[in-house]
């Protein structure tokens, strides 16, 4: 078992090529990691029914499958929204500055997903970048990527062609860190009840 922040770059059933990804197991200590499984599993922490993605322009037909997934929003600059759980990923944004130094949230949710009869061969869900511009180029920013649970279905990572460069399988208190710019998708579970994660947005300043 890896120690706490250990960088592991080959995973069982993961193989990242990017150099500019970080799988990193037991980002955060075994007894938070309870504990914030435990907070956003409360009845207290709502979540809303969303798509789990949102189209912007004419749908690509590919991609129109897209299931449901429900979600809890931390923070969206953009309209400078916050929920007042919002203080309990304070553990994860540390972690983030000791890493790279100051940085700027964009972004922070939760999202539950569940097996989704359609998809029940690992299909991945709608391949894309988390923000970008009405033009299609990407925001300058970097994503944080930690699995509260493990569970199966994969994290997909895609080339400009939209084929599949690697996979990251799910296991409680992975982060997985990448460069805004990667094409990449989640997977619904088939096995596990539900899939858990946090999805963080971030800007290096």
């Amino acid at each position: 078992m890896a120690e706490q922040g250990t960088v592991n770059p080959w995973v069982v059933g993961s193989s990242p090529t990017s150099p500019a990804m970080k799988i990193i197991d037991n980002f955060i200590t075994q007894q938070e990691q309870e504990d914030f499984e435990e907070y956003v599993s409360a009845t207290n922490f709502p979540y809303r029914l969303y798509r789990s993605h949102r189209f912007s322009g004419e749908v690509d037909q590919r991609w129109k499958h897209a299931p449901l997934q429900m979600s809890h929003h931390l923070y969206e600059a953009e309209s400078d929204q916050a929920s007042p759980h919002l203080p309990i990923i304070r553990k994860f944004t540390k972690k983030l500055e000791i890493e790279f130094g100051k940085i700027q949230l964009i972004r922070a949710k939760v999202n539950l997903s569940f097996p989704y009869p359609p998809m029940m061969n690992y299909e991945h869900q709608v391949p894309h970048i988390d923000l970008q511009y009405d033009n299609g180029d990407p925001v300058d920013h970097k994503v944080l990527l930690y699995y509260i649970n493990s569970s199966d279905g994969p994290t997909y990572f895609f080339d400009k062609e939209y084929r599949v460069t690697d996979e990251v399988y799910p296991k409680k208190g992975r982060a997985v860190i990448f460069d805004g710019s990667e094409i990449h998708a989640a997977s619904n579970p088939v096995k596990n009840p539900f899939r858990f994660i946090l999805n963080v947005d971030f800007k290096v300043v």
